[in-house]
């Protein structure tokens, strides 16, 4: 063949596609025209009878939170939805597990929007959202779950991945279990914190009508989940039992962690009396036999410092937000030796009467952790001398 004629023919080759024309392409495909190109050899699709509710509501009842989320065991890259949640790692390049089947049912369209849109990665409890390409499911969103036993950053992932279920306007959404794998949360503990964090987030946002569904693999995941589910939401007093429960792994958190540091104080702020606390710890008169926390106020008593209880400026804003020069990133694992960095994430709240915005003490050595919890927000702020 003629040079020229091959040059021509090379130019008439049909250009590749980016991941962007790629995700587009996908996302404005009849479904019957997507199904065909499922890399998945079966998909599930989404209905009433395949997902029932975990309620006994019926039609034209008002929906609770149990009849908005279902227990389903099986393959979540099969889960023909709106969305799907990967456990992925902090890098988001793909990975063993969940994230592997996720990242190769989707194909490699997938982890080039990661590397293009996120190239930093994904911070432990924040979540980023990317399209499903050849899954099912028309997005994913990925979250980082925590490495060990960490309640805080864990109820922070399904927050996360909630706030952006309703930014987009999505209505169905299937979780894994986070962190239960080779990140090692105990599986009961990481149920524990995914029903009630849920049933939180849907108490908050009662005019969402969707349905989340929890996708378990393993047979214990599918007792664990079908024991608790009613028991936790069924409960009318489970919004304070919910409350009371994080404020109580807040604080043993931060107590456990922090048992190399001679003395500190724990501050908890949060628009919600329910959820502020102080504690003075003083460690070295604890004996290491016996590590109690030495408290000066109940752990749901408000705090009595005035510069801590303010309420935001207007009733809508609940987010605490603090000027700070010194933290830790959002979502971030507190030690006692954490070097201050900057945190511009965190701005002056507006003014209020008296024009003070100004609610962190004068310190050389003091933490920040932003807890996400919906509606309201917390603030953890560590104080050492």
């Amino acid at each position: 063949m003629p040079e020229s004629q091959s040059h021509s023919g090379a130019m008439q080759k049909k250009p590749k596609e980016s991941w962007e024309n790629e995700k587009n392409r996908y996302l404005s495909m009849p479904r019957s025209e997507r199904r065909k190109e499922y890399m998945t050899r079966f998909y599930v699709e989404y209905t009433e009878s395949t997902f029932p509710r975990a309620g006994s509501n019926t039609p034209g009842s008002e929906k609770t939170p149990l009849d908005k989320i279902c227990v389903w065991q099986g393959d979540i890259t099969s889960l023909e939805f709106d969305a799907i949640v990967n456990a992925a790692n902090e890098q988001m390049r793909g990975g063993g597990g969940v994230d592997g089947a996720i990242h190769k049912a989707a194909g490699k369209s997938l982890l080039e929007e990661c590397i293009a849109r996120y190239s930093s990665g994904c911070a432990p409890g924040e979540a980023r959202l990317t399209g499903g390409y050849k899954l099912p499911a028309k997005y994913v969103i990925h979250t980082v779950g925590p490495r060990g036993e960490n309640p805080v950053v864990l109820a922070n992932c399904y927050d996360s991945v909630l706030q952006i279920v309703k930014n987009e306007n999505l209505k169905t959404v299937a979780f894994p279990c986070i962190s239960t794998g080779i990140f090692g949360y105990p599986n009961e503990k990481a149920c524990h914190v995914a029903l009630k964090t849920v049933l939180h987030w849907l108490q908050s946002n009662p005019d969402w009508d969707g349905r989340i569904v929890f996708c378990v693999f393993l047979d214990k995941d599918k007792h664990l989940y079908d024991k608790n589910v009613k028991k936790i939401f069924a409960d009318p007093e489970s919004s304070a039992v919910t409350k009371e429960g994080l404020l109580n792994q807040i604080t043993h958190f931060f107590t456990s962690s922090l048992k190399d540091l001679p003395a500190y104080q724990l501050i908890v702020a949060s628009s919600d009396p329910a959820l502020k606390t102080t504690l003075n710890v003083d460690n070295s008169k604890v004996s290491p036999s016996d590590q109690t926390t030495k408290d000066t106020h109940s752990p749901t008593s408000p705090v009595e410092d005035n510069s801590l209880s303010k309420e935001p400026s207007t009733p809508d804003d609940s987010e605490l937000k603090v000027p700070c020069e010194k933290g830790t990133k959002e979502g971030e694992a507190i030690s006692a030796d954490v070097e201050p960095q900057s945190n511009e994430a965190l701005e002056p709240p507006d003014s209020g009467e008296d024009g003070e915005g100004e609610i962190v003490p004068a310190s050389p050595h003091f933490t920040l952790m932003s807890v996400g919890m919906g509606r309201p927000h917390l603030l953890c702020i560590v104080i050492a001398p």
